[in-house]
């Protein structure tokens, strides 16, 4: 049931780091729907940390029996093994983003970080909440993701790649509340 999609068409993108040589980032995927779409069926990515962000339009997820109403600039978390699609409801229109991570065995690095501070970014990402408000422009982030991908002969490509996925996963920590230290930050009402 674990699930990889690399099926691009006119409405979707898919970038597939895994032949650039990522084990730590499967793929960044973007879809932009003018329409609603037909249901996304249950499916698990396994041992892979998913992180989707919806940045217009609406879609409902559900996980464990559990629905989850997404609007524009929502993030949404699916953690390792857990079995999750839109139940009766259609891929809203309207335009997403997700990535696929794999959560690495052990103390070893990702995305070039010494073992210790990929041991607590993902330990931060693992204890990420399901659903929460971004904050920051991720969507930059993410779309120079894409142009970089785009830039085959540049001969810092894969550097630049891991500096803005890492960017792009503390941006998601700090949306959560999270400084870079570990530490929660205070809510100011």
């Amino acid at each position: 049931m674990d699930q990889i999609l690399v099926d691009p068409s006119d409405e979707r993108r898919i970038l597939d780091f895994r032949p650039l040589g990522f084990r730590d980032v499967a793929v960044l995927g973007r879809y932009s729907y003018a329409t609603a779409h037909g249901v996304l069926e249950d499916h698990s990515h396994g041992e892979m940390l998913e992180i989707c962000f919806l940045e217009s339009g609406e879609q409902t997820y559900v996980v464990g029996g559990t629905e989850y109403r997404l609007t524009g600039g929502d993030l949404f978390v699916t953690f390792p093994g857990e079995v999750h699609g839109t139940g009766h409801t259609p891929e809203g229109k309207g335009r997403l983003y997700w990535m696929l991570l794999f959560v690495p065995k052990g103390n070893r690095g990702f995305l070039a970080l010494q073992p210790a501070e990929a041991r607590e970014l993902i330990d931060q990402l693992l204890r990420l909440p399901r659903q929460f408000r971004a904050a920051g422009d991720l969507k930059k982030t993410l779309d120079r993701i894409f142009e970089v991908f785009d830039r085959r002969d540049a001969p810092l490509r894969a550097a630049d790649l891991r500096n803005l996925l890492l960017r792009f996963l503390l941006d998601v920590l700090d949306s959560a509340g999270w400084s870079t230290c570990g530490k929660a930050l205070a809510v100011v009402a």
